[in-house]
């Protein structure tokens, strides 16, 4: 593709590690660490008006999302996991003043990678300085905070005090990347949807709205609601069904999908892919149900394609 294919290319790695005046490493001992870009703290980029350059972001941190814009320009992504969109996906600018969950702007979870265009406008001045900023998380968008509220649940329900109190835990606004203008213009244009859609892996065709709407002829109940949910229940070890713990019972903390847990006795599971004996395509929402917990969610050997909302409040 011409137009990336002219761009610089930079590769950046996003992680949360605390290096001590000395440079040595530090031992865990906050959750306020920096977010350090390949190990350096706000490095620079010079780049020119109207220049364009390929960022691949990778959330190489392990505690924490991030929530990412850049000062008066957007980041256009045009990949995300090393996959192509086949369209251009236009992330705002953030005020650093306020919150943010993951609809509002480029959101990496740890482990997530994007590939961002950035096109410098050509009203830019040689002296000019934009950055690339992780902004504050709303409570319940953030890893340290979820996970604080989990131990304050499980300390509560033994009978303990809570060592951690959720409320203001997760990472703050931090400037990651200084960018500053120099020498002369260039005229590189942004690639349109047009250009871009022939780029996506073939093997990767999109599930359809007709594929969906002939599962649900065969079986209304196949687009579900999957609610995982940790708590403390009483679960039969045969049947997998998870009942509220009955009072003045102990009852052990149970990990759940749509209150069944899995069990070895008789591999009962709470999900079924099949309809009428056929494969389908369904549309599933994932969600927490309200408990205060993380955990990632994949499907083993079955592909999967996720929806997401994206600045113009459309699920894609």
């Amino acid at each position: 593709m011409p137009e990336i294919a002219a761009a610089d290319d930079k590769i950046m790695v996003l992680q949360q590690i605390w290096v001590s005046p000395d440079g040595t490493i530090e031992a865990p001992s906050s959750s306020r660490w920096p977010t350090l870009v390949n190990g350096q703290l706000v490095p620079v980029i010079k780049m020119r008006p109207g220049e364009m350059q390929r960022w691949r972001l990778v959330h190489a941190g392990v505690n924490e999302n991030l929530v990412l814009s850049l000062d008066d320009h957007p980041l256009a992504e045009v990949a995300a996991d090393g996959i192509s969109l086949g369209r251009r996906v236009d992330w705002p600018t953030l005020d650093p003043a306020n919150a943010y969950s993951r609809a509002d702007a480029l959101f990496l979870a740890p482990g997530y990678r994007s590939d961002v265009l950035v096109l410098i406008s050509t009203d830019a001045q040689p002296g000019d300085s934009f950055h690339l900023r992780q902004h504050r998380l709303s409570p319940d968008e953030s890893i340290i905070e979820l996970t604080a509220g989990i131990d304050a649940a499980v300390r509560e329900s033994l009978g303990l005090e809570a060592d951690v109190t959720p409320g203001d835990l997760a990472l703050g606004q931090q400037i990651l990347v200084r960018i500053e203008i120099e020498g002369d213009p260039e005229d590189m244009p942004l690639p349109d949807d047009a250009t871009l859609a022939p780029v996506v892996p073939a093997e990767l065709v999109e599930i359809t709205q007709a594929e969906i709407d002939a599962t649900m002829a065969i079986d209304p109940t196949a687009n579900r609601d999957i609610v995982l949910a940790i708590d403390s229940r009483a679960c039969d070890a045969v049947t997998g069904e998870c009942i509220p713990c009955p009072p003045g019972t102990n009852c052990r903390l149970a990990f759940m999908v749509n209150d069944k847990q899995f069990t070895m006795m008789n591999g009962i599971a709470p999900l079924n892919l099949r309809t009428g004996g056929e494969w389908t395509a369904s549309e599933w929402t994932v969600s927490t149900g309200g408990f205060p917990m993380t955990h990632p969610f994949h499907i083993h050997v079955n592909p999967f394609q996720v929806l997401r909302v994206e600045p113009d409040g459309v699920a894609r």
